[in-house]
């Protein structure tokens, strides 16, 4: 569930800077569009990593 809707999310993060303008992205939303992003890899890979961890046990 939890994994569905952090795709949704970087899926809609992803399609908005596609469609934007590049220098409006740079401007206004760049640096807490790039951190919200990497902070939802972040999160995705701990939980995905976490649940392979346990399936191995």
């Amino acid at each position: 569930m939890c994994v569905i809707f952090l795709w949704v999310f970087l899926a809609y993060h992803i399609c908005v800077c596609i469609v934007l303008p590049g220098s409006l992205i740079e401007g206004r939303y760049g640096v807490q569009s790039y951190a919200i992003l990497g902070l939802c890899y972040f999160v995705y890979f701990e939980i995905d990593g976490h649940s392979r961890r346990t399936q191995d046990d």
